[in-house]
């Protein structure tokens, strides 16, 4: 199969995957608009094609470019993951401030860091990367710091600032 289509075609699937994170998103934030919460998906995915096909036109000046424009799907689809399964357990249990938000907040952003991990080792960055998994352990370590910062963020954002 041709590269260019296969980076088009993963980059329609990320978005839709995105598009589909973002619905309990909107949920919260108010919108209840059936044609625009089954539209999301499909919105998603186009303009993440978009952002391939603007990133393939850039790569004609620098080659960075492609590599950029793939780092910036996998990065919108982490976003989506993180904060999609974050308002999902809001919307699930009606918790929004304090510390169990924190605790809502883990899953989603080790969702997300385990996605972006392969993302990035497989499709973004696949020739610099060791054949492998011989980083697992610094992933790991630098992970856990990253959960406990974002879920202490999460929480004193949503408990102590008038939003």
């Amino acid at each position: 199969m041709n590269k260019q289509l296969l980076d088009y075609q993963l980059a329609g699937l990320i978005g839709f995957v995105a598009g589909m994170c973002a619905i309990p998103v909107l949920i919260n934030l108010g919108y209840r608009n059936g044609f625009l919460l089954i539209a999301i998906p499909w919105i998603a995915a186009g303009c993440l094609m978009f952002a391939r096909l603007v990133g393939q036109i850039l790569g004609h000046v620098h080659p960075a470019f492609i590599q950029l424009s793939r780092f910036g799907i996998v990065g919108v689809l982490n976003t989506a993951m993180d904060f999609g399964t974050l308002n999902m357990l809001s919307l699930l249990t009606g918790v929004t401030t304090g510390f169990l938000v924190g605790g809502y907040n883990l899953p989603g952003l080790a969702i997300a860091v385990v996605n972006s991990y392969a993302w990035n080792k497989f499709w973004v960055f696949p020739g610099g990367a060791k054949k492998g998994f011989h980083d697992i352990p610094q992933f790991i370590l630098i992970t856990g710091v990253g959960l406990l910062l974002n879920s202490a963020i999460v929480i004193v954002m949503t408990t102590y600032l008038p939003l």
